[in-house]
């Protein structure tokens, strides 16, 4: 990351739009990335009030607290970064457990039955090579999903146990 430059921006979605989303961009040597923070503000406002050098929102801005929060989460979220993959537990939890209690936790019944029809099948091939269960330790990254994660931070994808 220490190549990297990081900052605040805006992108309208629709040109005849008043408000833009925020977003953090990162521009490193090799790659330029943006994060959307997931919040929209009048380009007027963020034109007025936004500090480009301190990278926040001046206290005349409405709701300036919550935005300024959001973007130094943003930046610890970056800045946190360090190229390892922590949300792919390394320890012994089983993993079949962890698919069941999510498809019962989940809401989309459509979605439920994909996951059920996907999770018996793991169990019949775990059974045929004579296992019972899978654990989170025993699963292994590509390399290409890992790099996806490194280079791209698809941090909405990891596991939460």
């Amino acid at each position: 990351m220490s190549n990297e430059k990081n900052y605040i921006d805006i992108v309208k979605s629709d040109k005849n739009d008043s408000t833009a989303t925020l977003y953090l961009r990162s521009k490193g040597r090799d790659n330029n990335n943006k994060k959307s923070l997931k919040i929209k503000v009048s380009c007027e406002l963020f034109r007025k009030h936004f500090n480009h050098s301190e990278q926040r929102f001046k206290s005349q801005m409405p709701s300036y607290k919550m935005l300024n929060d959001a973007i130094q989460r943003a930046y610890e979220e970056v800045d946190n970064h360090d190229g390892e993959i922590k949300s792919i537990p390394k320890d012994s939890k089983s993993f079949i457990k962890y698919w069941e209690k999510l498809i019962k936790n989940g809401e989309n019944h459509g979605t439920n039955l994909k996951h059920s029809t996907v999770l018996k099948k793991l169990k019949l091939f775990l059974k045929s090579n004579g296992k019972d269960d899978l654990k989170f330790n025993e699963i292994t990254a590509c390399e290409q999903l890992t790099n996806a994660f490194i280079n791209h931070r698809l941090k909405g994808y990891y596991v939460r146990c």
